[in-house]
């Protein structure tokens, strides 16, 4: 890598002026015995920020450039600034943002975030060196709040490959009851929290997908939204591969159905939200508009009542499901929408697949509610798997005692052992 030397440091037209926070910053230029003259906005108020930089800069917290009375000195700054920078050898850095990092990040109202609390261009080291820094950055800004972690997009590809990769098709059902979970866990100041918590950590090597189910958490008002925003919070930082979906059921008037596109892929971050297809394509569509995000419709259910409406038939004898799955499928596609279809459906899937042939299904229904593994893989799988079978009861409530979430994570892996069979024949 070329060498450069600082040649000269000169207080900047900017020198004092305020950042976007309020801030006094104290901005020089720094000249260089070769082409570069950068204007900069580096911090050197960090104690461990080497000073090894393309760019300098100052905020005014560094003890050395105090008066007396402990109040910034701008003059003695400029002095300290230009004594430690003087003549120092550097090396041609690294540019930080060509660093490939294992997560991304996000700021209210910004659409793209600088990794530091103050710009800075380029790092002089390994670039081990420079990822490490980076990612302490981040981890910094993220413990205080500045910022949030980034879902990477969950695509039809990258969900496939998921499954394959870990041979299950499994979705944990976060359907959390206060009354439900172990007694020692109301002892906690979150024991919603705690509970999803653990049956996470403990089922998470064995699916593919978590699916909370709002009303579970709504039955607690404010304390359950936290729970919930806290579980989201805590798959995105700890399980961002592992697809994420809200089952609320929603679906009203265009304007309404915006909100809650909002609420989900905006504000709490996650990757589907089912939507209920009742009043047609302006309640849906809002939830299309976001890249990288699903719907998914409710088509064919597994509740006895679905037969009431989703089994009648029109004068040319098609079923209510059936003008839904086709129907549907002008507003959205296989990369963007899904079906939910009742496990206990059985054979009825032969006629869903003719309708949506590539389309993934959600299958709640195995475990406590009947549902047979083997015949809806059987009626609905596809070469690219096409489903997504998710179990609640039978694995969240498998135990009562301190072993809850050990036991858990046991039934969750015999149903992936199951899918891992299914998925190898």
């Amino acid at each position: 890598m070329a060498k450069y030397f600082i040649k000269s440091v000169e207080k900047s037209p900017r020198w004092g002026e305020k950042d976007s926070l309020g801030r006094n910053r104290f901005l020089a230029i720094v000249r260089f015995t070769k082409t570069r003259n950068k204007y900069t906005s580096a911090s050197a108020g960090y104690k461990d920020y080497p000073l090894s930089y393309d760019l300098y800069g100052l905020y005014g917290n560094d003890e050395q450039c105090q008066d007396s009375n402990g109040n910034f000195d701008s003059e003695a700054a400029f002095k300290q600034f230009e004594k430690e920078a003087h003549g120092e050898e550097i090396q041609e850095g690294l540019n930080l943002y060509d660093i490939k990092l294992p997560f991304e990040v996000k700021v209210k109202d910004s659409d793209k975030y600088n990794p530091f609390s103050v710009q800075r261009q380029a790092f002089y080291g390994s670039e081990s060196e420079a990822k490490e820094y980076v990612i302490a950055a981040l981890k910094r800004d993220l413990a205080i709040g500045r910022l949030t972690k980034v879902r990477p997009k969950m695509t039809r590809q990258e969900l496939i490959n998921q499954i394959f990769t870990k041979k299950t098709f499994l979705c944990v059902g976060l359907d959390t009851d206060i009354k439900k979970i172990p007694e020692h866990l109301l002892k906690e100041e979150d024991p919603i929290f705690a509970f999803n918590k653990a049956i996470i950590d403990a089922t998470a090597p064995y699916c593919v997908a978590y699916k909370p189910n709002l009303a579970f958490y709504e039955s607690m008002g404010v304390k359950g939204w936290i729970s919930f925003e806290k579980t989201i919070t805590y798959l995105n930082e700890n399980y961002p591969q592992h697809f994420i979906i809200a089952d609320a059921k929603r679906g009203d008037i265009g304007n309404t159905s915006a909100m809650y596109a909002r609420t989900f892929f905006e504000e709490i971050n996650l990757d589907a939200l089912t939507v209920a297809p009742y009043m047609g394509e302006d309640s849906v569509t809002p939830f299309l508009q976001y890249e990288g995000k699903w719907v998914i419709l409710l088509a064919l259910t597994s509740n006895k009542g679905s037969h009431d409406f989703q089994l009648t038939t029109d004068a040319d004898g098609e079923r209510l499901f059936e003008k839904v799955l086709k129907k549907s499928q002008e507003w959205g596609n296989k990369d963007n929408m899904m079906y939910v279809v009742g496990a206990t459906q059985g054979q009825m899937f032969e006629d869903i697949r003719k309708v949506a042939p590539d389309h993934f299904l959600l299958v709640p229904g195995i475990g406590a509610q009947g549902g047979s593994l083997e015949e809806v893989c059987k009626y609905g799988m596809t070469k690219d798997c096409g489903l997504i079978v998710n179990s609640s009861r039978a694995i969240i409530y498998a135990d009562k005692t301190e072993r809850f979430a050990e036991v858990a994570g046991e039934e969750a892996k015999k149903v992936a052992e199951q899918m891992a069979k299914i998925l190898n024949s």
